[in-house]
């Protein structure tokens, strides 16, 4: 009986310090009220970001992004400002200009905006046939199709940040790479 009553209290003693901190930490999930200009000010320069890259139009790049942007992999367990590929490069013109050469005609599809304050989750798939090396596999002339995410935080209406996160291991797969 006394294992029981210990196991209850320490359940419950569990359940108040979760209920606790869920109220003290609230603020941090509540989404920020910001006016309808400022969200569609928000959309319409993260769907102009998406057109330059599917456009391959590196030269407006200047006005979207600050000057001290920031790119990272959500994935990463350990950050780097490095990548070997250029298709994964943090310098977004590289990144552009590579993806464009192996995957020429990928059509750039965003599914889903959500808008809070200065951040915007972006929600979409970037489709095409590899035509050129891609993450270090010759061409295959397979179709890609690669889901991402990206957390965009915005300031003074330029991106300053990009926190990403893309599949991979599924274009991987799908091209063969990887057998499982």
């Amino acid at each position: 009986m006394k294992i029981l009553s210990l196991a209850t209290l320490l359940c419950i003693g569990t359940c108040i310090a979760a209920k606790a901190e869920q109220e003290s930490s609230s603020q941090i999930f509540t989404p920020s009220i910001s006016n309808d200009s400022v969200r569609e000010d928000h959309s319409l320069l993260v769907n102009k970001f998406y057109e330059v890259m599917q456009n391959n139009d590196i030269q407006k790049l200047s006005s979207i992004l600050s000057s001290d942007y920031h790119v990272s992999n959500a994935g990463d367990l350990q950050e780097s400002s490095y990548s070997k590929f250029t298709e994964m490069s943090k310098n977004l013109p590289v990144r552009i200009t590579a993806l464009h050469k192996a995957l020429p005609d990928f059509k750039l599809t965003l599914a889903e905006l959500l808008i809070d304050g200065n951040q915007v989750l972006a929600r979409g798939t970037l489709s095409g046939i590899q035509k050129g090396t891609f993450l270090g596999i010759a061409p295959t002339n397979k179709p890609i199709h690669i889901k991402f995410f990206n957390l965009i935080t915005i300031k003074e209406n330029k991106i300053v940040n990009i926190t990403e996160m893309w599949n991979e291991l599924s274009v991987m797969k799908q091209l063969g790479y990887i057998v499982f």
